[in-house]
């Protein structure tokens, strides 16, 4: 962040996080809900991470979950070539297991009350994409808050090998859809702070979104 930088500093359970204020709303990047998913926590439900002291640089997206690549143009350019469009340039974000971040969006608003909550989950077959490309400029135009998140994707998100289940002593391998759990308890534990209503949070998302949306509308954790 620069000088001329507008900030806003926001308290959360772990620590004291800051971010941008603009003239439509306050952004709130790559605040980590999950510790570092290498090494030991490689295929294991999402740990806590470690709470900070400083305040946290909410100013940019964190990195992304390591992923699938499609080639030229990513994702979007395959849609391109489908319909015979110019491929976008784009450019290769980074990766890291230390990926387990999600964004906070809040409008401008001149409500007293806490506002309602939208929990974006992103698509992508499962295999790749993120919570950074969204930026919800219409959504900041009503009273919502928005939350998007990162989660663990392909064979380090969901490889259910039973051995894994066994060892880690867990419920599910299905470690992505832990991951989302992981993050909407944060948003239980914090939202509040950032205008938000923790007893009024609705989840939805597009493509393998939708599909995550249904798989945590009947699990049982």
């Amino acid at each position: 962040m620069n000088n001329k930088t507008e900030t806003i500093t926001i308290s959360t359970h772990l620590g004291d996080v800051t971010g941008i204020k603009e003239s439509n709303g306050s952004y709130f990047k790559g605040i980590p809900y999950g510790a570092d998913t290498s090494g030991k926590n490689r295929w294991r439900a999402p740990q806590e991470p470690e709470p900070w002291s400083e305040p946290f640089d909410a100013s940019s997206f964190g990195p992304q979950c390591p992923q699938f690549r499609m080639g030229e143009g990513g994702f979007r350019g395959s849609i391109a070539k489908a319909y015979g469009a110019e491929v976008p340039e784009e450019e290769t974000p980074a990766e890291s297991e230390d990926c387990l971040r999600l964004n906070v969006f809040c409008p401008v608003t001149n409500s007293k009350e806490k506002l309602p909550v939208m929990f974006w989950i992103h698509g992508g077959a499962l295999r790749y994409g993120s919570g950074d490309p969204y930026l919800p400029e219409g959504i900041l135009s009503k009273d919502i808050v928005m939350v998007s998140i990162n989660y663990r994707l392909g064979e380090l998100g969901y490889f259910a090998h039973p051995a894994l289940k066994e060892e880690g002593n867990l419920p599910t391998t299905n470690f992505g859809l832990l991951d989302q759990i992981k993050a909407l308890e944060w948003v239980q534990k914090n939202i509040e702070n950032f205008g938000g209503d923790s007893s009024n949070v609705t989840i939805f998302g597009e493509s393998a979104g939708g599909l995550s949306v249904g798989a945590l509308l009947v699990s049982p954790l």
